[in-house]
């Protein structure tokens, strides 16, 4: 469902040309649908426990991370300043509160 919602949110803003969605789930996660589609692979990975899964499903993780990088790139370069604010306001996979507390945590 959250990645249908995220889904709905962005391609309503391409359609409508309002440019970066910072409403909905993206007014407290920037990335929903990868948080969404790693929640469904964390659930697969707990359901059908097999080395080979939870190998994908780590891998997965990691590709997110890195097209979320590129994706933001390209957003801050398309979108400038109202981005970079916009980055302050709202977590990259979590909330922002939540974030800066797993960051004090040091967990790297």
């Amino acid at each position: 469902m959250i990645f249908v919602v995220g889904f709905c949110q962005i391609y309503w803003a391409k359609f409508t040309g309002k440019g970066a969605v910072a409403v909905g789930l993206y007014r407290y996660i920037r990335h929903p649908q990868y948080v969404a589609l790693a929640i469904i692979g964390l659930g697969t990975s707990l359901y059908w426990s097999r080395f080979i899964v939870v190998i994908a499903f780590v891998s997965m993780l990691y590709v997110y991370i890195f097209l979320a990088r590129i994706e933001e790139r390209i957003c801050l370069e398309k979108f400038g300043d109202s981005y970079r604010a916009y980055m302050s306001r709202a977590g990259m996979f979590l909330p922002l509160r939540w974030e800066v507390r797993w960051r004090k945590l040091d967990v790297q």
